[in-house]
């Protein structure tokens, strides 16, 4: 009993901060050092503008598999005298081929980015959970 109360002397209690959601970030890199900070900036920038990209490149061709259906509904009595109703159903599911294609690709990359992430908390976790307790300075 007598050593605990040593203890709790000598550990001061923890602290919580209130701090603004960005600071915590900031905080984070400020704790890498300047060079590796900038790194993972630039980094998470790159992957940013990626992403970016990769959403225009989705949205210009699906907008272009909605034109195509829109001018179908809008002609609807046209395509049915002249029974093109397959035709524009085939030409509608090619032009969003390439869509599904990136989505599928985006959808990967995140899963297994998020699932790598989460293995890598559980095993620091787990680590801690090992480890014996730091004594305090």
């Amino acid at each position: 009993m007598h050593a605990q109360r040593e203890r709790s002397r000598q550990c001061p209690p923890a602290r919580l901060s209130m701090r603004a959601p960005g600071s915590i970030a900031r905080t984070r890199l400020q704790g890498l050092g300047r060079a590796r900070g900038a790194r993972l900036l630039r980094l998470r920038l790159r992957l940013h503008v990626m992403r970016a990209r990769a959403r225009r490149q989705v949205s210009k061709a699906a907008d272009l598999a909605n034109q195509t259906a829109a001018e179908a509904v809008a002609a609807i009595r046209t395509v049915a005298a002249f029974g093109m109703e397959a035709a524009l159903a085939a030409q509608f599911a090619a032009e969003l081929r390439a869509p599904w294609r990136q989505f599928c690709r985006t959808a990967l990359v995140t899963g297994l980015a998020f699932g790598a992430s989460m293995a890598v908390l559980f095993m620091a976790r787990a680590l801690r959970a090992r480890l014996p307790p730091a004594p305090c300075a």
